[in-house]
C-alpha cells in the first residue's frame, strides 16, 4: 500500500459516504443507492481494504480498516461494508477467494453455533444476521480447528428480520449444507 497519513483512510471513507450515503436522500426513497454505493466503494478498493495486498486487498492495518467501520458506523451505512471487510480479510488468512460483491459474515451473535459433521456439511441458525444478498461465510467449529464455510444465500433457510434501523436481518437455517468453499484459519 502506498504510505499515507493514517487518517486519510477514514477521511477518504466519510468524504465517499457524504456523497453517496447521505441519510436523508436515502429515507427519500431515493432508487438505486445501494447499487450506486456499493459500486463506488468497490472502486475505492474499501471492500477489500484489510486484505492483504498479495490477494487483491489494499493492505491497510487493523486500525485503518477501524477508522473505515467508524466512518461507516457515524453514517449508518446502509450496506455491509463493515461485514465484507472482515469477510475478505480473514477469507485470505484461510486462503479462500471471494467473489466481488457484498458478503455476509455469521454467525453475528452469542449463542449461535454452526456445526460441521465428518463429511463437511453444516448445520445450525443463525439470529440477527445483517446480510441481504451475496455469498455468507460462516465460521465453524471442527474439533479444536476454526474453519471459514462459503455458503450461497439459496442454500439457507431465511427468515426476515427486520433491524431497528430497518436494515435487513435475517434468521438462516443451515440444514445439512455442502459449502461452496471452506478454509482452515491461519
Amino acid at each position: 500500500m502506498v504510505e499515507t497519513d493514517r487518517s486519510q483512510v477514514g477521511d477518504l471513507a466519510r468524504r465517499l459516504f457524504a456523497d453517496l450515503a447521505d441519510p436523508q436522500s436515502i429515507l427519500a426513497g431515493h432508487e438505486g443507492w445501494h447499487d450506486t454505493l456499493w459500486e463506488a466503494l468497490e472502486d475505492a478498493m474499501l471492500p477489500r481494504a484489510w486484505a492483504a495486498e498479495g490477494v487483491g486487498g489494499a493492505g491497510l492495518t487493523a486500525w485503518e480498516a477501524g477508522q473505515i467501520a467508524e466512518a461507516a458506523g457515524a453514517f449508518a451505512l446502509g450496506v455491509p461494508l463493515v461485514e465484507t471487510m472482515v469477510a475478505h480479510h480473514w477469507a485470505a488468512r484461510a486462503g479462500l477467494a471471494l467473489p466481488a460483491g457484498p458478503i455476509g459474515v455469521g454467525p453475528s451473535r452469542l449463542g449461535d453455533r454452526i456445526v460441521c459433521d465428518d463429511g463437511g456439511r453444516l448445520t445450525g441458525v443463525m439470529r440477527d444476521l445483517p446480510w441481504e444478498s451475496g455469498p455468507l461465510m460462516v465460521a465453524v467449529e471442527h474439533g479444536d480447528v476454526l474453519v471459514l464455510a462459503l455458503v450461497e444465500r439459496e442454500q439457507c433457510v431465511l427468515q426476515e428480520q427486520p433491524g431497528l434501523s430497518g436494515d435487513q436481518r435475517v434468521v438462516a437455517r443451515l440444514n445439512n449444507v455442502m459449502p461452496m468453499a471452506t478454509g482452515e484459519t491461519r
